[in-house]
């Protein structure tokens, strides 16, 4: 049963988020030009999660992901096509490197931070 809750809250946060993504006006993303890009991030210990990065000046508060359930966060997000570095954010005070990105660098902070190229 509680696989069933767990699969069923995980459905329906992904359908919220993806909500975003379908009645989002097309000619927008097309006039911009920019690209549809979905980050995922685990941590169940969470009460909060954001991204941060030179996309949104490495704001912590301007993008929030999502919960999807099973400690499973997401956000979609319109970049235009580039070189993006980005980090996320746990509970206002944890930065961390996704631990899913290909490729990573220096943070100048004795850290890592994530690199994306969106195109």
């Amino acid at each position: 049963m509680w696989r069933f809750l767990t699969w069923t809250g995980t459905f329906i946060a992904g359908f919220f988020l993806g909500y975003k993504l379908a009645f989002r006006d097309e000619k927008d993303t097309v006039e911009t030009g920019t690209r549809c890009v979905v980050f995922q991030f685990e941590a169940p210990e969470a009460g909060n999660v954001s991204i941060a990065g030179d996309f949104n000046s490495w704001d912590p508060k301007s993008d929030e992901l999502f919960h999807l359930g099973g400690g499973k966060w997401g956000i979609t997000l319109y970049l235009k096509p580039g070189r993006y570095q980005y980090k996320f954010v746990v509970d206002d005070q944890t930065w961390t490197a996704d631990p899913a990105s290909a490729e990573t660098e220096d943070d100048g902070y004795g850290g890592r931070r994530s690199i994306i190229y969106v195109g």
